[in-house]
């Protein structure tokens, strides 16, 4: 009878320890949840055109074309760190895929249709090759400048950048011609300068 009582009584407290042991395992597995996830997820980037321009130059002694781009690119999930990035370009009726060689110049000179110079002025702190962290869930502005070895002028199909990072998977983000809308584009009066011819009397 003594040894009945003490066999359920035993069984009692294990079913106790039991129950108490797999609460606790259920509440630090809401607490770790959070975390975990965090840590799986993986950075997608995207983003926007703000404005982009394109121009005649040289870049090495060889004459093509020169872009400008304004862009704001958003990591979403986690932060994102680049190591490098790479620029495609496709025009219509070409099936070729350029090159676009990133460039930046402290000072560059254009020319618009209307023949008014410009002077671009992008501070470097703000030139996309040269932004090593893009931060998670928070948006960022920058420009970046690029080259194309070609001689005939006109509008791109689209812009591919290709962001490489350090550890993970490239991110690509396109820019389709048919899905910009030129009414929309910014003039960045702090990055374009208008030259102005000096007062001749």
């Amino acid at each position: 009878m003594n040894y009945m009582l003490q066999l359920l009584q035993s069984n009692q407290n294990t079913t106790a320890f039991t129950w108490e042991t797999i609460g606790a395992i259920i509440g630090a597995l809401a607490w770790l949840a959070p975390w975990v996830y965090d840590v799986l997820q993986k950075p997608k980037l995207k983003g926007k055109l703000i404005s982009q321009n394109m121009n005649k130059g040289y870049f090495r002694d060889k004459e093509g074309l020169l872009y400008f781009l304004s862009v704001s690119v958003i990591s979403l999930h986690k932060q994102f760190n680049i190591k490098e990035i790479k620029i495609k370009i496709k025009y219509p009726n070409d099936d070729k895929e350029y090159n676009g060689m990133v460039c930046w110049f402290r000072k560059s000179s254009w020319v618009d249709a209307e023949g008014k110079k410009y002077e671009l002025v992008i501070p470097n702190n703000e030139f996309l090759s040269y932004i090593s962290t893009l931060p998670k869930d928070d948006s960022r502005k920058s420009y970046v400048t690029f080259f194309v070895d070609k001689g005939t002028m006109e509008e791109f199909d689209y812009v591919k950048l290709e962001f490489i990072p350090y550890r993970g998977n490239m991110q690509i983000i396109n820019f389709n011609r048919k899905d910009i809308n030129s009414n929309l584009m910014l003039w960045d009066e702090n990055v374009w300068k208008e030259v102005v011819p000096p007062l001749v009397i």
